[in-house]
């Protein structure tokens, strides 16, 4: 087989082109240089500027002006010819990078790749229609709903403005800076129709909001470890407790902060539960004897001072049915698994070794907050807390998000339709940083039917997997109706899962091939690649996220952030205000 000899017609067009831009330049610059010398541009034709290049030093020979040209000016101003537009083109190319680099730019980009969702997709799976539409069921009571009175807005996707309803679950991912609070979390707070409870682990949601939320109802602050100093409200996990029911509501939240419940502990559930009805059972007693939260946390610190609890339980006609022989069980099982359990109960209850978190925990009678007024009343509840350092109260703070659920559904289900009215909002940032609240995958799941909506913020997929394990982290991300995902990850697995949940879309391969005879074919095949691969899920603009609603394709969602709010300055009082010394100080 002979190879085709290579065409020689593309050189000379090249070579060409090049002798007729260099002509071109030289002819100018004898002109230019002419001009500046004698005040007269040359006449000579331009074809013959190339003769320069036979005498550089006498340029002047070329344009007919002998040694009126001088050689020195005649190149700066070749010089200044030829790099003009090669500057011109690098800060062309500068600029050009630049506006590449820009998020508008790149959201542009984005929303031309394949498999994204069509602004009629967008408009049925979130739009200003549909959340009303749904709207009109989640809240009954509701005359002619507006989008505001039964949703909360998210951004916007190819022109459409897109809601989230009042009977929607959310999970937002993003790592830490990627725009949650600035976008997401403190429209939430300000924007829902009813009531709020919110939980943080630093004051920055309730310092940007406090002034808005003010004017719509109460306001009650929870911060036992003081981490705003704003705390205003105390709360006991013991008064209630005379009622079975609010025992265990709460000493299911409190068994959270023992950490058995987490992915990677032999026997998880079997010490999780143990626990469980251990500090029930506390609870129980501590409720029925009048007693405060001192001596809860004496009980809680070795299984012998627990042994006043079991008299009590036994001997009050008040007491559940079998508790006190519970607790008499565990403490009286073989040391080891006594130990392990107890172990369990003093790291639920190891807050309470701060004097400052006891003193919070331990209103006066008639004071302390009574959740269900406030859900009433529109209010908003504030839970600050961390969990971890010495004094984490990340337990108590489950305990109290339990007893407020709990609250929720009973005024619920008084209610026509069995839905809180108007519906009750639980803003959860960074609630994996802080507890892991048990029956979130389950208020997930059928909150919205009860007028509960659950929007979730966590950092990554992993987090949740570790603070919920493997199997629960997954049942919330199932649970959820919208999850919207934000750039920055740097977790693989998490990305690659992310991708393939954005799915796939198929992919057209042109192969051109040439013959021996010079000829050209051309091949087609198809493949299936990713929407969203995981490279791009990791490089998102900051403030633009991917919606996953219901079974819409992915929204390329554009947020808002809260300083392009129209009650901008409202925040930025509310911030300045919060962030004021006290006269104390």
């Amino acid at each position: 087989m002979q190879t085709p000899k290579p065409d020689p017609t593309n050189f000379f067009l090249a070579a060409g082109g090049a002798l007729i831009t260099a002509a071109l330049l030289l002819h100018v610059a004898g002109g230019v240089t002419s001009w500046l010398q004698t005040g007269e541009w040359i006449d000579t034709p331009w074809t013959g500027a190339l003769e320069v290049l036979l005498e550089p030093t006498r340029p002047g020979q070329a344009f007919g002006l002998g040694e009126v040209m001088t050689p020195v000016l005649y190149w700066v101003v070749f010089g200044s010819l030829v790099s003009l537009p090669i500057g011109a083109l690098g800060a062309a190319a500068r600029l050009r990078q630049r506006r590449a680099a820009s998020t508008a730019s790149r959201t542009r980009q984005l929303t031309a790749r394949p498999g994204l969702a069509t602004r009629e997709d967008v408009q049925l799976a979130a739009g200003r229609r549909q959340v009303v539409r749904r709207g009109k069921s989640a809240r009954p009571l509701a005359h002619l709903p507006s989008p505001t009175d039964v949703g909360v807005y998210l951004g916007r996707s190819r022109g459409v403005e897109c809601w989230a309803s009042v009977e929607d679950s959310l999970i937002t991912v993003g790592p830490p800076r990627s725009g949650k609070g600035i976008h997401q979390v403190i429209a939430g707070i300000l924007d829902v129709p009813g009531a709020v409870v919110t939980t943080s682990t630093r004051p920055d949601n309730l310092a940007a909001t406090l002034a808005v939320r003010e004017a719509i109802g109460p306001i009650a602050i929870f911060d036992p470890q003081g981490l705003g100093s704003t705390g205003d409200v105390r709360w006991s996990p013991i008064r209630g407790c005379e009622s079975p029911t609010i025992a265990i509501v709460r000493a299911s939240g409190l068994a959270a902060g023992a950490g058995f419940s987490k992915g990677g502990v032999s026997d998880g559930a079997f010490w999780h539960g143990q626990t469980e009805m251990a500090l029930r059972g506390l609870l129980h007693a501590a409720a029925i004897d009048g007693a405060g939260i001192n001596q809860l946390y004496r009980w809680g610190l070795e299984p012998a001072s627990a042994i006043e609890a079991v008299a009590i339980l036994n001997r009050s006609d008040g007491a559940a049915e079998g508790w006190g022989d519970t607790l008499d069980g565990i403490v009286r099982m073989d040391g080891r698994t006594r130990d392990a359990i107890w172990a369990g109960v003093r790291s639920a209850l190891s807050a309470l070794a701060d004097p400052a978190v006891r003193k919070n925990l331990d209103p006066l009678e008639g004071e302390g907050l009574d959740p269900a007024t406030f859900l009433r009343d529109r209010g908003t509840i504030y839970l600050l807390g961390t969990g971890v350092g010495a004094s984490a109260t990340s337990a108590f703070i489950a305990a109290l998000l339990e007893d407020i659920t709990e609250a929720a559904r009973q005024l619920a289900a008084g209610n026509p339709g069995g839905r809180m009215e108007p519906p009750l909002s639980l803003i959860l940032d960074e609630i994996a940083n802080l507890c892991a609240v048990p029956s979130l995958p389950a208020l997930m799941a059928d909150g919205g039917g009860s007028g509960i909506s659950t929007h979730v913020v966590i950092q990554s997929l992993a987090q949740a997997r570790d603070r919920w394990g493997e199997q629960a982290a997954a049942a919330m991300w199932d649970a959820a109706t919208l999850r919207l995902i934000l750039g920055g990850s740097a977790q693989p697995r998490d990305l690659q899962d992310l991708a393939a949940v954005c799915g796939e879309r198929d992919d057209e391969v042109r192969n051109w091939s040439r013959g021996p005879d010079g000829g050209r074919t051309l091949s087609t095949s198809t493949r299936r690649i990713p929407i969203l691969p995981p490279d791009v899920l990791r490089t998102l603009p900051f403030g633009v996220g991917v919606l996953l609603a219901r079974t819409a394709p992915p929204i390329l969602l554009t947020m808002r952030p809260w300083t392009d709010r129209s009650d901008a300055d409202l925040i930025r009082s509310s911030i300045a205000a919060s962030t004021q010394p006290t006269a104390s100080s």
